[in-house]
């Protein structure tokens, strides 16, 4: 059976090769995603009804450190989230103003555990871009306690999207950490956090 040349591109998805029917059944190719830009084996067919290749989905990430540091792959989901997913409460403070995550880190999020372990990782530090104009990726990347942070927003004030941030936040950071980190009280992240304060 002579197959029909799948299109160079099927919605918003770029094919990169046919694979054929490798089991018999379904045609797969490899192709690139329309959101996060990383290779992967698909259905062909299945692709015109694809939003994304699950990098939107944080339960389908593959990562080898998910078991021995658990909050590393949880940063990273919220980093991917929040450049990529305009379901994300933060995409209008990094994704619309075009902050993105670099290729290494969105192909392999091993990479991006394994350059935070050589870089000063810890359980008590989130990550910290040294120029907020620019990306996330090994350049622009720190690792910085929430002592450091909130002294670099000096004079900070809670707004609505500072409180967009405190509660994506929470899922790995501790009540005291963010309370430094945005130099407001403990009182004031539990408010946040139960919805008593800055509610949408």
């Amino acid at each position: 059976m002579k197959w029909e040349e799948l299109p160079g591109e099927i919605n918003g998805f770029k094919i990169i090769a046919d694979l054929g029917r490798k089991d018999g059944k379904t045609r797969k190719a490899i192709v690139i995603c329309k959101v996060c830009k990383r290779k992967y084996e698909a259905q062909a067919y299945y692709l015109k009804d694809r939003k994304h290749c699950g990098c939107l989905r944080p339960k389908e990430i593959k990562c080898s450190y998910r078991k021995t540091y658990p909050r590393l792959l949880g940063i990273y989901k919220c980093m991917l989230n929040r450049c990529y997913s305009k379901k994300d409460k933060c995409f209008h403070l990094y994704g619309m103003k075009g902050i993105r995550m670099c290729d290494e880190w969105i192909e392999n999020p091993d990479l991006f555990c394994k350059w935070s372990l050589e870089n000063g990782y810890a359980d008590n530090l989130s990550i910290d871009r040294k120029d907020n104009n620019k990306d996330y990726c090994p350049d622009n990347c720190k690792w910085s306690d929430a002592k450091t942070q909130a002294r670099n927003r000096k004079g900070i004030k809670l707004t609505i999207e500072k409180a967009k941030l405190i509660r994506q936040e929470s899922s790995f950071m501790t009540r005291k950490e963010l309370a430094k980190k945005y130099n407001i009280s403990s009182s004031i992240v539990n408010n946040v956090l139960s919805n008593r304060q800055w509610i949408e």
